[in-house]
């Protein structure tokens, strides 16, 4: 037989441990002393689940500081959706007239148009192509015909841009800034955005002659925004060239570009189609 206070061996006679002094049968009374003990061990583990479930804590003033920019972001991403919503429909009213007035603070949207007409020429260039060849090669790879077509038709858009602020920069002296051809280009092209969503979707229900309009339509239109840029600024250009043979230069540079990024479509049509 064993103390149960000290654990100790006993004999069957001993009424009290010879060690430790308690009644044998009765406990020490040592034990709520352990569960005093076990307190700190409760709050160690609490912290510790803390610490591995950390968005139970409180936030800290870093993280109400990002979560804060977060929210303005947002928020100014609403505004911008908001303020290009009231742009392009001003522009379907009275293109001319929004394109004249324009503000230098509209080179936002002017990169939204870009955004926008090349996405929905990507997207009706997939449908075209894949209702030529479904019959016997089959639709081709999607993501590598879409990326290709709508990096060319960015590349074009931006790439006539620069070819305009080139020219009306250094061969004409005109003061601007780059984000000022992107505002009065790219508000011009607000019209061919409302062309290019046709195009895609007359594409992709199938309507193949009506499409085949709609294309000459919004091509004829693209070149007719690059003159319309240009001419813009007729009034500055006091110094240089003539106009006509300057943006002759500028569609010169277009046709370059154009031959580039067609070489590039076609390789790329290849490698989806085989």
């Amino acid at each position: 037989m064993n103390c149960q206070a000290c654990g100790k061996e006993l004999t069957n006679a001993d009424k009290f441990c010879i060690h430790c002094g308690a009644k044998v049968g009765e406990s020490s009374g040592k034990e709520p002393t352990a569960n005093v003990e076990t307190e700190p061990t409760k709050k160690e583990t609490a912290a510790a689940i803390e610490a591995v479930h950390p968005s139970q804590a409180p936030t800290s003033g870093d993280e109400t500081e990002t979560n804060k920019g977060q929210n303005e972001k947002v928020e100014q991403a609403k505004k911008t959706a908001s303020d290009y919503f009231q742009f392009i429909t001003k522009q379907l009213k009275a293109p001319t007239e929004t394109a004249i007035k324009y503000e230098k603070s509209n080179f936002i949207f002017g990169f939204i148009n870009f955004a926008l007409i090349s996405l929905f020429f990507a997207l009706a260039s997939y449908f075209q192509f894949s209702s030529l060849v479904r019959g016997f090669l089959g639709a081709g790879d999607f993501f590598e015909l879409f990326f290709q077509a709508f990096f060319s038709i960015a590349v074009i858009l931006v790439g006539t841009a620069a070819l305009l602020f080139a020219v009306l920069k250094f061969v004409y002296k005109i003061d601007l800034k780059f984000h000022d051809i992107v505002s009065q280009y790219g508000t011009w092209l607000s019209i061919p955005v409302y062309i290019a969503a046709a195009y895609f979707l007359s594409s992709a229900i199938g309507l193949n002659v009506l499409t085949s309009l709609i294309v000459v339509l919004l091509l004829s239109l693209l070149v007719a925004v690059v003159a319309l840029t240009f001419f813009y600024y007729r009034q500055q250009m006091s110094k240089g060239i003539d106009p006509i043979y300057g943006l002759l230069i500028v569609f010169a540079g277009v046709a370059i570009i154009l031959a580039l990024t067609a070489d590039f479509i076609l390789s790329g049509l290849m490698r989806a189609i085989f």
